[in-house]
């Protein structure tokens, strides 16, 4: 499942975007249905990196179709509405445009890869007892750091909590 080269495409949208990546870094999942996904380092210091610096591993979001994005929207309030409540990293977006949704990758690794053929590769313990938060505790514990009332924030987004 290889897919043509796009380095040079993918690299021209980030820096419409003001990310220089360095393109000998650029790796592309194909897993998504809903967004192509890549991997690549700034190649320079740049005004979207918070951290602006050389180095940096940025996550690039690219839509397969324009359905997507409307998701994406919900994400978005869903991630800045909870991000700040739970006690692991979420992504802040640093693009949000409707070619591309970039942002710091998050510490550690991807969790599932796609092998050459195709074929998912697990990179974490996917057990009850593996499913734990750097800081140790179990991932039903961190969602429940999230309250079970709507703070006000929500209940005047468009988010809808159910």
């Amino acid at each position: 499942m290889r897919s043509p080269d796009l380095t040079t495409p993918l690299v021209d949208l980030a820096a419409t975007h003001g990310l220089d990546l360095d393109p000998s870094t650029l790796s592309i999942n194909e897993m998504g249905l809903d967004f192509r996904v890549a991997l690549a380092t700034t190649a320079s210091c740049s005004a979207t990196s918070p951290n602006g610096s050389a180095g940096e591993r940025w996550v690039l979001r690219i839509p397969r179709r324009p359905d997507a994005l409307r998701r994406a929207e919900v994400e978005s309030r869903v991630l800045d509405l909870v991000g700040p409540r739970l006690s692991v990293a979420v992504p802040q977006w640093g693009v949000q445009a409707t070619d591309l949704i970039a942002y710091p990758a998050l510490p550690g690794e991807p969790g599932l890869t796609l092998d050459p053929d195709g074929a998912p590769v697990w990179h974490l313990d996917i057990t009850p007892s593996g499913m734990r938060d750097p800081s140790g505790r179990s991932w039903p514990n961190c969602m429940r750091s999230i309250p079970p009332k709507p703070p006000r924030p929500a209940s005047r987004s468009t988010t809808r909590m159910r």
